[in-house]
């Protein structure tokens, strides 16, 4: 909803676990950032990377609000650090008539 600043609550941050560690928390919300960025700019049907998986949750979110299927693979080399992410768009995004996006 907007707070008249332009900027309105697009997916929920609550129930993730990023740590303690303000720095990872950070580097983790500017890679979903971007990712979130390539799905909305509709440039891609298909997007294929490897991120961090403390970022599992917020791109499931993410996927289930704008409609892209979400396939995640472990990378058991990593030891649970990484995961390799293949998103598919499918559908357009989920709205109400208020203009307001649902977020899931």
């Amino acid at each position: 909803m907007s707070d008249g600043s332009g900027y309105e609550l697009v997916l929920s941050f609550a129930g993730l676990d990023f740590g303690a560690n303000a720095e990872h928390a950070f580097v983790h919300g500017f890679e979903a950032g971007q990712i979130w960025q390539r799905m909305m700019a509709g440039r891609e049907a298909e997007i294929d990377l490897t991120c961090h998986a403390a970022n599992r949750v917020l791109l499931e979110r993410a996927a289930a609000s704008q409609g892209w299927a979400l396939e995640i693979d472990e990378l058991p080399d990593c030891g649970g650090t990484y995961i390799h992410v293949k998103l598919a768009k499918k559908t357009a995004p989920r709205g109400n008539p208020h203009g307001l996006r649902i977020a899931t």
